[in-house]
């Protein structure tokens, strides 16, 4: 407060948090909405993260109304992955991305029991397999396939899945 003769003025200035902005939640392997504890699922939105992104959280309030951290696997202003909780409860539940700046982002989604995508080399969940071929102690990078099995023995494919 301040005065001015005898005139008193005060001044009074309210903080908000930032309002709520939506999010776009899909499974990372094929973005689909099948969405299940413990597979990777990617988050489009925007003021998602700040900087490097280190400090952009995600949470996830499943059915139940139990709230669990996420963990954050990587987070850029428009785009975040994160793993679903492992004890989330099936049904519809919030995901809520906070970033450093404290804009909250958020989406609801339904959640289900399993929710298999297998990550693709042109990243739709569908055609070619996104995976490794390894023999021996080598690998190498498997983009397509070809109709005849692998002349060489012992060789393990190994697949990149959005759940197990």
């Amino acid at each position: 407060m301040r005065r001015f003769g005898s005139l008193a003025v005060c001044l009074l200035a309210a903080v908000s948090p930032v309002a709520a902005a939506g999010l776009a939640v899909v499974n990372a392997a094929g973005y689909t909405a099948a969405l299940a504890p413990e597979i990777i699922a990617t988050a489009f939105g925007s003021d998602l993260a700040v900087g490097s992104g280190a400090s952009t959280t995600v949470a996830v309030q499943d059915s139940a109304g139990i709230v669990r951290a996420a963990t954050l696997l990587y987070a850029f202003p428009r785009q975040i992955a994160f793993v679903i909780p492992a004890a989330t409860a099936p049904g519809p539940a919030s995901v809520i991305a906070t970033s450093g700046d404290g804009t909250v982002s958020s989406a609801v989604v339904q959640i289900s029991a399993v929710a298999p995508g297998l990550f693709s080399a042109n990243a739709n969940g569908q055609g070619v397999a996104a995976a490794v071929a390894v023999q021996g102690q080598t690998a190498s990078l498997v983009f397509t396939c070809g109709a005849a099995p692998p002349a060489v023995p012992q060789t393990y494919p190994t697949f990149y899945f959005s759940s197990y």
